[in-house]
């Protein structure tokens, strides 16, 4: 091997290290693609709340929503925009964006100084290390790590359209809920009516005690209804509040009655096939086959070989001549040939 031969190598590491430095964060995190499916599926507006600024724009539009009787709409979209979970789990969007840029860029080189003394002799040796490892697999971790920031994207569409589902359904809940305290109340009334004619008429001698015993029975029978109507009412309220993000129940003003059926259904004859075409579900779970996939192929390609470093070696003295030269270090499979990471990367898939 001639002397040129560490040079080059040295040139080519310090030329894919300047290359993976290159790789930088998005401005939008990834978000810009949720928000772009969100509106195309449900035709309502998601924000991340990074800064005071889109909080208080948030807020804002929450204030203005919630200023009317709320409709279902009304209700998904302050969901979309307040609720905590939804917010929280937007972070992990920024973890998977940092892991695929941490993929895309080599590890620091590693540099080892010593000073070493043998009566007048001082010896300095400089070593400069680079992981060639991490360089030979570096575009399996890359296409890995971007498989996961995908599968983190879509997972958190699906947690978006999750979210719109269920408020719309809670939605629904609850203003079904008032409208049977409604009508359970009317029912109380009429029960009412009806056990305090049956006492006039006892007292008349007109009705029986049975009769009279009867009315009494129907009107307990409606106030208990009442108070069950009341605490589910109670309860709905309470769960579509939540789903809100919201901290006073007091700020919700929900319609007397649910809106008419409409007067036809829509044909859907490919409905099946549209689901399987364009289920968010089933798309993150063909992603994630498809990067334990690619996790099974790095396991065994290092399962040998999992560390193996390069280095650049420059010792001098104050009494020898310069010495100059390299050392490739890796791990010797003695004990451990990685069946068990092997094994345990199969079973995943």
């Amino acid at each position: 091997m001639n002397a040129s031969t560490p040079r080059t190598l040295t040139l080519a590491v310090l030329s894919a290290a300047l290359l993976g430095g290159c790789a930088g964060f998005s401005p939008d995190g990834g978000f810009d693609a949720i928000q772009s499916a969100t509106q195309a599926r449900i035709q309502k507006d998601v924000v991340w709340s990074r800064d005071d600024a889109s909080l208080s724009r948030a807020q804002a539009r929450i204030d203005a929503l919630l200023a009317q009787p709320l409709a279902a709409d009304d209700a998904v979209q302050i969901a979309l925009l307040n609720n905590p979970g939804l917010q929280a789990a937007f972070n992990t969007l920024g973890v998977a964006e940092a892991d695929w840029v941490a993929a895309q860029r080599l590890p620091n080189p590693g540099l080892s100084l010593a000073r070493k003394t043998r009566g007048t002799e001082v010896e300095l040796e400089r070593t400069l290390s680079f992981n060639l490892a991490a360089l030979l697999t570096m575009p399996m971790r890359t296409d890995i790590e971007q498989r996961l920031f995908e599968q983190t994207r879509r997972a958190l569409v699906l947690d978006v359209l999750r979210l719109a589902a269920e408020t719309r359904k809670a939605w629904v809940v609850a203003v079904a809920a008032g409208q049977t305290a409604q009508y359970q109340q009317q029912a109380m009334d009429a029960a009412e009516a009806g056990a305090e004619l049956a006492r006039r008429m006892a007292q008349a001698g007109n009705w029986s005690k049975l009769k009279q015993a009867r009315e009494q029975s129907f009107y307990a029978d409606a106030a208990l209804a009442v108070a069950r109507a009341g605490q589910a009412k109670l309860a709905a309220r309470e769960r579509l509040v939540r789903l809100m993000g919201l901290t006073h129940a007091d700020r919700v003003q929900l319609p007397e009655r649910l809106p008419d059926l409409p007067a036809s259904v829509p044909l859907l004859p490919d409905v099946e096939q549209q689901a399987m075409d364009s289920r968010i579900d089933l798309q993150v779970a063909r992603q994630q086959t498809e990067t334990l996939a690619n996790n099974l192929g790095l396991t065994r390609s290092t399962r040998f070989i999992n560390v193996l470093e390069f280095g650049i070696i420059n010792n001098g003295s104050n009494e020898e001549p310069q010495q100059r030269g390299y050392e490739i270090s890796f791990e010797l499979p003695l004990f451990d040939w990685g069946e068990s990471r092997v094994v345990a990367a199969e079973a995943r898939y």
